[in-house]
Parts: C-alpha cells; structure tokens; sequence
C-alpha cells in the first residue's frame, strides 16, 4: 500500500483545517514556460480534504540552501494557466530528524487536453524552520497532488 497523506495526518481535525483553508486566497500561482515559477509555502496545522488536486507528477526535487526545486509534469495545453502551490504540515516530530510533509498543489483550470507540459517550481524553506524547537535538520516528505506520496523523494534539509 502507498503511504498516502491520510495515512500520516489525523483525520479528526480535517474538517476544521479545511474552514480554514477556504479563504478567497487560494495560494496557488500560475506557472511560466520559461523560468522557474516562485511558490509560496503555506504552513497548515492539518491538511484539508479540499485542495485543488488536479494530476501532476513530482520527477526531480533538490534542495539547494534554502530552496526547494521541484520538476514536475502534467497533462493540459488547452488552458492558459495552470496553478501550483504548497503545503506544508508537521509530521511526526518524535523521530529523528523531524519530518514535515510537503504537498504539491496543482489546479489545471479544467483543461482537458493531454499534451506532456513541464514546469520548474521553487520555494523558499525558511518558514518551515519555525516548526521545530531544537536542532537544525528536518526530514521532507513530498506528496503529489493525489496525497500520494512521490516516490523516492524524502529530502533532508539542514539550516
């Protein structure tokens, strides 16, 4: 069985998250053909249900100082814009390093062409560093917009 994000968060506060969440700001921002697109990271105490979930497949992701690059491809061509954005939750802080799950968040705009599109995204990690009282390491679990989560992509990330 894949490790999925219901598999990690508690379902029980699910519901509150997702009020929450569901401000007229979607977070999300509209990617470039050319450069790579700047994404806000979005801390949640829990991952809401209602997310835009649209398919997306995370291929490489790399940590560079304090920046995340994610190389991802999805299906569209129709659309003029499709929206990523990502969210970060707290995991399990009693392992060691303590882990933060990371979910892509992708909106196609209801495109329903299948070209092969690309995109480079990027974040900057710094407000994630909030979410641990001690010690200067985090272990990041990328989850694809599905809440599946990315194969092979545990990134460690020292500040």
């Amino acid at each position: 069985m894949p490790l999925t994000i219901r598999s990690l968060a508690r379902p029980s506060l699910l519901a509150a998250a997702l009020l929450a969440a569901c401000g007229s700001d979607s977070g999300l921002t509209g990617v470039s053909d050319t450069e790579p697109t700047e994404l806000t990271l979005r801390i949640e105490k829990e991952i809401p249900d209602d997310l835009p979930d649209d398919f997306a497949s995370i291929d490489t992701a790399f940590i560079s100082g304090d920046t995340l690059h994610l190389s991802v491809s999805y299906p569209g061509g129709c659309a003029e814009t499709h929206e990523f954005g990502l969210l970060a939750q707290a995991g399990p802080m009693d392992v060691d390093p303590p882990e933060v799950l990371l979910v892509l968040l992708h909106d196609g705009k209801n495109d329903s062409c299948r070209a092969a599109l690309h995109s480079d995204l990027r974040t900057d990690l710094t407000p994630i560093q909030s979410l641990i009282d001690q010690g200067n390491t985090l272990r990041l679990r990328l989850f694809e917009p599905n809440g599946i989560a990315a194969v092979d992509e545990v990134l460690d990330y020292t500040f």
